[in-house]
């Protein structure tokens, strides 16, 4: 058994076949929604990646932020001189 990440329903993946043999894992159906219980879930998820809802972040260094108002003062500069 699987949890849909979105609902929080309980669901049984659809299985494709072995992948090469009689120990091997089975594969998830290319057709299934998997890691999603329904095609809905699985839009309700991109619908949050696409709004900004979910973000992967990194700490910010010192450097990184000294390397980008650099670039942002070049392109000023640059767009100034055009």
């Amino acid at each position: 058994m699987a949890e849909c990440p979105i609902c929080g329903r309980a669901f049984e993946p659809r299985v494709g076949g072995a992948r090469g043999g009689p120990r091997s894992a089975p594969l998830v159906d290319k057709g299934s929604a998997f890691p999603f219980c329904s095609a809905r879930c699985k839009t309700i998820d991109l619908g949050k990646w696409l709004s900004a809802d979910y973000r992967v972040t990194v700490a910010v260094e010192p450097d990184d932020v000294d390397r980008a108002e650099a670039e942002v003062q070049f392109h000023t500069e640059a767009g100034a001189k055009s």
